[in-house]
């Protein structure tokens, strides 16, 4: 029976690929025809002095949820095996990290996928996208901290974290560094930076302090570990 969900698991496992790239080919549909794609995609929401605009907005929220669809689908296809991975690998904190990492470099294959693909559209209809490097760093760096705090939930709540309630969120965020044009909230969107707008986020910092929070995530449940607090949650799993 282990050996089937396991089979199972990598049958999902491949579909991620070709979904996000007609995933992908959708959102290259959405994107506005006059800037670069990628900037257009993933280079975040300009200020708009107060105005919520749906149209961009959701399609920022789109993309970000997908990552977190996946990574939840992921987390959730062992969830009733934790236990024999965990006995496995003969100890919590070798599983821990390498599942940690494990999904963390699943979603990076999928980023490089799509921006592969946004990359490849950009040269052949010569919208290109200005500070490209910045823009994908951002991007990426933000959603690795989602999904830091989803696999987390996962260990420290039995059924986890919603994907909606960390699309809400990000969408929250959006909204209240609109209304009080606090740009630091917004700190996925390289145009609230200050490469592009006056008292705009600092990118280094931002960079520095996302890498530390994503770190935080994994060594947050080590520490929980050690003092004892996981081991009937994980069971409860089993039920």
């Amino acid at each position: 029976m282990q050996t089937v969900r396991m089979l199972k698991n990598r049958v999902i496992f491949w579909w991620y690929y070709p979904a996000t790239l007609l995933f992908s080919l959708l959102e290259y549909k959405w994107s506005d025809y006059h800037s670069g794609i990628i900037g257009n995609l993933i280079g975040g929401i300009e200020v708009s002095d107060g105005e919520i605009l749906p149209i961009p907005m959701g399609r920022w929220l789109f993309i970000f949820g997908w990552f977190i669809l996946i990574a939840g689908i992921e987390i959730n296809s062992v969830k009733r095996l934790e236990v024999f991975e965990i006995y496995r690998h003969m100890s919590f904190r070798k599983w821990w990290v390498k599942r940690f990492v494990q999904i963390q470099i699943l979603m990076l294959t999928i980023y490089i996928e799509m921006i592969a693909i946004w990359y490849g559209l950009e040269n052949i209809t010569g919208r290109k996208t200005d500070n490209i490097i910045l823009i994908i760093v951002t991007f990426g760096l933000h959603m690795s901290v989602y999904i830091a705090i989803e696999i987390c939930a996962n260990i420290l709540f039995v059924k986890g974290l919603g994907a909606g309630i960390l699309i809400i969120m990000e969408g929250m965020s959006y909204v209240i560094a609109e209304q009080t044009r606090l740009d630091s909230l917004a700190i996925g969107m390289f145009v609230r930076s200050s490469r592009c707008i006056e008292n705009g986020f600092s990118l280094p910092v931002i960079y520095g302090l996302e890498i530390i929070l994503t770190a935080l995530c994994c060594f947050f449940i080590l520490l929980i570990e050690k003092g004892g607090g996981l081991e009937n949650i994980i069971y409860r799993k089993m039920e």
